[in-house]
C-alpha cells in the first residue's frame, strides 16, 4: 500500500481505538487464527494469512 502514491502517510500510521498499532481487540485476532488453523486442516497453505499473524505479532510487541 505504501508504493500507492494516493496513500499518504497519514494514512497508514493511524493507531486503533486502544492506542496501539496492528490489529487487536476480541474479534479479529481470533477468527483469523481459526481461519489459519481451518486451512491447515484442508490442506491449504495459509502463507498469507500467516504472514498478516506475524507481523501483527511484531507491529504490536515494539510498542
Amino acid at each position: 500500500m505504501v508504493s500507492d502514491s494516493r496513500v499518504g502517510h497519514s494514512h497508514i500510521t493511524v493507531p486503533g481505538p486502544d492506542g496501539r498499532f496492528g490489529f487487536g481487540g476480541h474479534c479479529f485476532p481470533k477468527d483469523l487464527n481459526a481461519m489459519i488453523q481451518f486451512a491447515k486442516r484442508l490442506g491449504v497453505n495459509p502463507t498469507v494469512m500467516m504472514a498478516a499473524w506475524e507481523k501483527n505479532l511484531e507491529v504490536r510487541e515494539e510498542i
